[in-house]
């Protein structure tokens, strides 16, 4: 006769409770990590993005700046009277017409300053806003040679024989106490 062996019901193979939460909480630790690396990540590439936004500003208004002095034909410390606004420099062109450079506070403004450095052409009677969030720190390096007109803020200038000028801005930069720093050298190309 024939016998068949039997074997005993083999159990179903799994993953037991324990394991699965060891599994679970390995795995949100891991998340958590990643997660926290990713999020530290943004922040620095957000503040690379808002210095380097910054900087492109203040090279824009230099160069802004560097373009009226190049259209004149003397440079002379301070400006005309503008209410409300503490003028540095002025441009002086071959009709006589002026360009003033001011700063200011933000105020009720609705730049984000804490200044904010504004220009007014004469013949235009206005000023507007030409570069905002200047430092209230002053310019650490303004080097020239020259006059120089500086302001308790961010802004000076060194005006050399009224045909030459070195203009510094200090940038500030909203989630820092750093502030960033540059300059322009720019003369006159109009006789005096």
């Amino acid at each position: 006769m024939v016998s068949m062996k039997t074997t005993p019901a083999s159990r179903p193979r799994g993953f037991t409770l324990v394991e699965l939460l060891v599994a679970g909480a390995a795995s949100l630790a891991i998340i958590s990590v990643t997660l926290g690396s990713v999020l530290t990540f943004q922040q620095m590439s957000q503040r690379l993005d808002d210095r380097l936004t910054q900087e492109v500003e203040l090279q824009r208004s230099l160069h802004f700046i560097a373009a009226d002095i190049q259209e004149g034909k003397r440079i002379k410390q301070g400006a005309p009277n503008l209410s409300g606004y503490r003028g540095l420099f002025q441009v002086v062109r071959p009709d006589g017409s002026t360009i003033g450079y001011y700063i200011t506070a933000r105020g009720d403004r609705p730049w984000s300053g804490p200044q904010i450095v504004y220009r007014r052409d004469s013949r235009e009677g206005q000023a507007y806003a030409l570069v905002d969030q200047i430092s209230a720190q002053p310019v650490q390096n303004c080097l020239g040679s020259g006059t120089l007109v500086t302001s308790p803020v961010g802004f000076s200038v060194v005006i050399d024989k009224q045909t030459k000028a070195t203009v510094c801005i200090r940038g500030h930069l909203l989630e820092s106490a750093e502030g960033i720093e540059a300059s322009i050298k720019a003369a006159t190309r109009v006789a005096p």
